[in-house]
């Protein structure tokens, strides 16, 4: 850990760390005479050039160099093999010097077989490398369009148990929230403008959402629909949402409406055989939706069921009596009441997306008691 420096590796100290207590444990043992043993300094000297290699390959910005000193590398490290053994010969007395150790043809094929190993090694460790790089971009590729469209938490459902995923029936609380006014503004302004403004309004929700760990994520033009386990988490996603999108979206004339319900759906893989996405289905997706059509700019309505479950920990308007599109009868609702009053200073509830763009929501989200 102390040679890492916070994080940050150093091979050369690394390898000599070795050699220095193997140093300080024989010279307390043996004295200064440890120096003058041949392997000892072979030891020092190997040490020295594979931290060194490996120094250099880690701040290398280049391929071909970091290829060419891994392989080097290789080929240091199999060459000590070869010059303990021409000490060792010589320890034992057979040959006077390393001249003399090379006028065998043995010595010298096995001089020149070592070296050609360490380069095959070397570029075998290199391919070998390459793919792994590789695997692991693609890796990360993959976990990153997986979270798109499952979100972490089913991914890490699906990985941990691919039949997390079946198609089950639970009750969840669904949020929808989308532009008021969207489409008008969007006759009047170019393409990219409009990709611009949508980007943002996802990019201004997307932290609350995490916060709040919405199951699902599905977005859709101007519409962001969410899914949580509960009505509270939803009520409270839904208040933190309409405060930073609201900010965002006045500077436009625009503004935002969310309807939010609580239901029993399907849950779960549907689609083709060859085709298929994590989605639910049932009339609770289609009354949150119609909720949320209803609702005005600045409004979050609340089905009755949601209102029962959310009990006195968030205030609430007054039931009224509401017809929604396709349903039939009338649909007992209240709105959610959120707090758009700016707290702190300048940045004082800063928040930055995944995107790296910063938001402050500059408003009060806490819960009040009625």
């Amino acid at each position: 850990m102390y040679l890492a420096g916070r994080g940050v590796p150093r091979p050369l100290l690394g390898n000599l760390a070795g050699p220095a207590l193997y140093t300080l444990v024989e010279v307390l043992l043996e004295g200064v005479e440890f120096f003058s043993a041949p392997h000892h300094q072979a030891y020092w000297v190997f040490a020295l050039a594979v931290g060194v290699l490996q120094q250099l390959r880690l701040g290398s910005p280049a391929q071909h160099w970091a290829r060419i000193l891994l392989v080097s590398e290789n080929l240091v490290r199999t060459s000590i093999l070869l010059v303990l053994y021409v000490i060792l010969e010589h320890q034992l007395g057979a040959y006077d010097s390393v001249w003399q150790f090379f006028e065998e043809r043995s010595h010298i094929y096995v001089a020149l077989v070592i070296p050609v190993i360490g380069v095959v090694v070397g570029f075998s460790q290199w391919t070998a490398h390459s793919h792994l790089q590789g695997v692991l971009a693609t890796s990360a590729l993959l976990q990153r369009y997986s979270e798109w469209f499952l979100g972490r938490e089913l991914l890490e459902r699906a990985v941990a148990d691919p039949h997390s995923l079946a198609l089950k029936r639970r009750n969840r609380a669904l949020l929808f929230l989308d532009i008021r006014g969207f489409t008008a503004w969007s006759e009047r302004h170019e393409p990219e403008q409009v990709v611009t403004l949508i980007n943002r309004f996802y990019q201004c929700a997307e932290p609350f959402w995490r916060r709040a760990q919405a199951i699902k994520v599905k977005l859709s033009a101007d519409e962001i629909m969410l899914v949580f386990a509960d009505p509270e988490g939803a009520a409270e996603a839904a208040r933190a949402v309409m405060a930073a999108c609201e900010r965002l979206l006045r500077h436009e004339g625009l503004r935002c409406g969310a309807g939010l319900h609580w239901g029993a759906v399907v849950e779960g893989m549907i689609g083709a055989r060859g085709h298929q996405g994590y989605d639910l289905l049932g009339d609770a997706v289609n009354t949150a939706k119609r909720l949320c059509d209803a609702a005005a700019g600045g409004e979050i309505l609340v089905s009755g069921r949601a209102c029962e479950r959310l009990g006195r920990r968030f205030r609430l308007s007054p039931a009224r009596q509401l017809r929604l599109k396709g349903k039939h009868g009338g649909q007992v609702v209240r709105a959610l009441v959120w707090d758009p009053q700016p707290v702190g200073g300048r940045g004082a509830d800063q928040l930055k997306s995944s995107s790296g763009v910063s938001y402050g929501s500059g408003y009060s989200l806490r819960s009040r008691e009625v």
